[in-house]
């Protein structure tokens, strides 16, 4: 064996030559192995599995009570609605037309009850003047008999007010009795209809011996029943129509009258105003002062205040009679049908929202530390695989749900999972339910 001692050593630049040259290249293969492997680990799946675009669907209430009516046309089931302009539905709001029509006369009633006090405390302040200040006496006859010829003016204008507002009451109760009888006689026609279909078919029915004589005989006798109904009320409509078109005249006629006592009455107190060498809005008025004047017409006041308040709750009840989608949508559910009566906050129909901003899907309990939040998300739309777009986890349930049936990955078993959100990408075009292939990273 030869010695070590005699070896010839070699220098450092040939060793690390060789290093080079032979080990480095495994080395570096090595390292190249396990990049890969890093590599391959981060972009393989955690969990694949389907999920849903999210369907958002609103249940639409009757705003208050009432008799419900559909909006012209009648929607129906899968109708296509846009928000605040489709009208839904409608709330007979006839019984809230009646008590407008009550709260107001009650409201002319007030007035003039003011208008009285007003009156009577002006004839006061009339004779006050009169017995006062004698050394002016002829100058103030004068001045109360101006007064009174503005009183008596004022008088003939409440009373022509009066009167025209009770013709105005009477035209709105038979423009609503004309109403009723138009829809008596749609009624009528409607049961004059079904009574000849029912007759047409059951002397059918007689002439091939499989139904009594005496069937027909009634429905003959109901046909003219209805018959008699419609006539009367096609003759009471045209009396409603005659007693509106005289209503008509005559409150036309008290305008006209109205208009010329208004006339009459701006003359006198311009004559009234001349006499006193003042402006209207500078006279004064001694006697009771204002503040007492004030005081014994705040009761009336207050009064008309609160009925005020009445009228505008009222108005603005039959306003909102007409319920309009809230979201634009679908109709997927009809709840109630026309002519139901309905209490405020019961359900009329559903609608499926156009709008969607999330995909939800659920995660079974084994892939369930798999996936964190900001995890990414590849979302396949099922039926256009070649649309491929990137998003990332946003919510994780704590809880586990039942996983609706169009998630199930297998029908025969009832699953349960976590339920995820993630959000849609910008400028992506879906459909509320739409099913979707999902692949966390």
């Amino acid at each position: 064996m030869p010695s070590t001692a005699n070896r010839i050593p070699v220098p450092l630049p040939h060793r690390i030559r060789y290093l080079l040259s032979q080990q480095l290249q495994g080395v570096l293969f090595l390292l190249s192995l396990v990049a890969v492997g890093v590599l391959w680990m981060r972009r393989t799946p955690r969990v694949i599995i389907s999920g849903q675009v999210e369907m958002i669907q609103v249940t639409v209430p009757a705003s208050q009570d009432g008799v419900l009516q559909w909006s012209e046309p009648a929607i129906t089931r899968f109708d296509r609605v846009q928000k605040g302009v489709t009208a839904i539905a409608k709330l007979d709001v006839s019984e809230s037309l009646l008590e407008m029509q009550t709260l107001t006369a009650e409201r002319r009633q007030l007035e003039a009850e003011l208008d009285a006090q007003r009156q009577s405390l002006s004839r006061d302040q009339i004779e006050w003047d009169r017995q006062t200040d004698e050394d002016h006496r002829q100058r103030k006859q004068q001045t109360i008999d101006l007064q009174r010829a503005q009183l008596d003016a004022r008088e003939h204008v409440d009373a022509l007010r009066r009167e025209w507002g009770d013709l105005d009451q009477r035209h709105r109760l038979l423009l609503i009795k004309h109403q009723e009888t138009k829809q008596q006689i749609t009624t009528a026609d409607v049961e004059i209809k079904t009574l000849n279909a029912q007759l047409a078919r059951i002397k059918s029915l007689v002439e091939q011996r499989m139904s009594p004589a005496s069937e027909s005989t009634l429905i003959e006798q109901q046909l003219a029943l209805v018959r008699k109904t419609q006539t009367d009320a096609v003759e009471l409509e045209k009396t409603i129509a005659n007693h509106l078109l005289e209503l008509n005249r005559q409150t036309q006629a008290t305008g006209e009258r109205l208009q010329g006592a208004l006339a009459e009455q701006e003359r006198i107190t311009l004559i009234a105003d001349a006499k006193q060498g003042v402006a209207p809005t500078d006279r004064a008025s001694p006697g009771l002062s204002s503040l007492d004047s004030a005081a014994m017409l705040e009761p009336y006041v207050q009064a008309l205040v609160v009925q005020d308040v009445k009228i505008q709750a009222l108005a603005h009840k039959i306003a909102s009679n007409q319920i309009l989608a809230p979201v634009s949508g679908a109709i997927t559910e009809i709840h109630q049908p026309p002519g139901t009566f309905v209490r405020g906050g019961d359900p009329i129909v559903t609608i499926a929202s156009d709008q969607s901003r999330w995909i939800v899907a659920y995660l079974d309990q084994k892939d369930r530390q798999s996936v964190a939040p900001n995890s990414k998300v590849q979302i396949t739309l099922v039926g256009t695989e070649s649309l491929q777009v990137e998003s990332a986890v946003a919510e994780i349930g704590n809880h586990y749900e039942s996983i609706p049936e169009e998630l199930l990955r297998n029908m025969d078993v009832q699953q349960w999972g976590v339920p995820i959100k993630i959000p849609l990408p910008p400028g992506i075009s879906t459909t509320p339910g739409q099913l979707v292939q999902l692949v966390i990273y």
